[in-house]
């Protein structure tokens, strides 16, 4: 049985919470999201803890509403630090932060995260891909030889002039 079975999310909470004064934020102790938000189990179920910690000082949080952070401290559980927002509340002041990228800067961040990049699924291992590696790189001296159309070498395929024209500018300049 868990030895925390008879504690309630107040105690659980107030276990893993530091004593601070209420201007320093209170990093959660106990267990963390690996974006930096702390957890807490209480009954079978998962609470993040700086909305644990709302609901218990503060109230419940009504349907759909964020619970979002003037520190922007994701580990912070202080109730004086949290406040109810909706999903446009919560992007309204990650821009005002500057805590977003915008436009091509937005763009630039995301394609560099290497997150995006080892998703990134190309050539004949991508599950859309009519062409094997070695049909492409075919294609590609077939361009670069210059004695056939786009369309030709499509037809040789069996594929459209349109997948031609991608492999010629994506894979041609490399």
């Amino acid at each position: 049985m868990n030895k925390d079975a008879h504690l309630t999310l107040n105690d659980l909470v107030a276990r893993n919470t530091p004593a601070l004064s209420d201007e320093q934020c209170w990093p959660w102790q106990g267990a963390k999201l690996k974006t930096g938000y702390g957890v807490v189990k209480h009954r079978c179920k998962q609470y993040k803890a700086h909305r644990a910690s709302f609901a218990i000082h503060r109230g419940q949080i009504p349907g759909g509403m964020f619970v979002c952070h003037h520190c922007d401290n994701p580990s912070c559980v202080n109730p004086s630090h949290l406040f109810l927002g909706t999903p446009q509340d919560n992007m309204t002041d990650k821009v005002q932060k500057g805590r977003q990228s915008r436009g091509e800067e937005h763009a630039k961040s995301i394609a560099k995260s290497e997150k995006h990049q080892s998703a990134i699924v190309r050539g004949e291992k991508h599950g859309r891909s009519k062409l094997s590696d070695d049909q492409r790189e075919h294609i590609i001296r077939l361009l670069n030889d210059g004695g056939l159309t786009q369309h030709q070498i499509a037809q040789m395929f069996n594929i459209t002039q349109s997948n031609v024209s991608v492999i010629s500018r994506r894979w041609r300049a490399r």
